[in-house]
């Protein structure tokens, strides 16, 4: 259950109801870190914009290798819903072994180099976050260019905000049907 009050759907005034039918359309329903932001229409607006540009940009990253990313910092974070929700995304685009496996914390052998150095930026970020060329040049290392490593600072700060999120206000998957029936493409 939830630390603050959430508005439901039915409750919704226009601006939210707006945002809860856009998100349901796209998504198949509304899930629980994104009615959290309730109270706060524009902000949860910000909030889906924001996470669209970060997981769904056809440039640089593969959409597997952002939840990668997405994974390793909710596991280091030990955020159970995410973890749960971008374990699921993963799972539609790698070997559930891989997905399961980063999921508990291993580094499945599926993983791909560039893979490999994303975990080790987003768990080091994400632990003790700090300047370090170093951990940019072993994202070059294994290919990627300056946009590709502006993604994954993206992603590791994105899902690091939205961890917190879901951690300090009590979201869970309590009434949020698991990950089941929500679209992850």
């Amino acid at each position: 259950m939830p630390f603050i009050k959430i508005i439901s759907q039915e409750d919704a005034g226009p601006l939210l109801s707006a945002i809860y039918k856009g998100v349901s359309g796209e998504r198949g329903r509304v899930s629980n870190v994104l009615m959290i932001q309730s109270l706060d229409p524009p902000s949860l607006k910000g909030h889906l914009d924001l996470y669209k540009a970060v997981m769904f940009s056809r440039e640089g990253l593969s959409r597997r290798e952002r939840e990668v990313a997405a994974v390793a910092v909710s596991v280091a974070n030990r955020c159970p819903y995410c973890v749960a929700h971008h374990g699921a995304a993963l799972r539609t685009l790698a070997p559930l072994e891989l997905s399961e496996g980063l999921e508990n914390g291993a580094l499945p052998d599926d993983l791909t180099p560039r893979e490999l150095a994303i975990v080790a930026f987003a768990k080091e970020q994400t632990s003790a976050p700090v300047a370090d060329l170093s951990l940019v040049e072993e994202l070059r290392k294994v290919g990627l260019d300056d946009l590709e490593v502006l993604q994954v600072a993206e992603v590791v700060a994105y899902f690091n905000f939205v961890n917190r999120i879901v951690l300090s206000l009590g979201v869970s998957l309590d009434g949020d049907a698991g990950v089941e029936g929500y679209r992850y493409d």
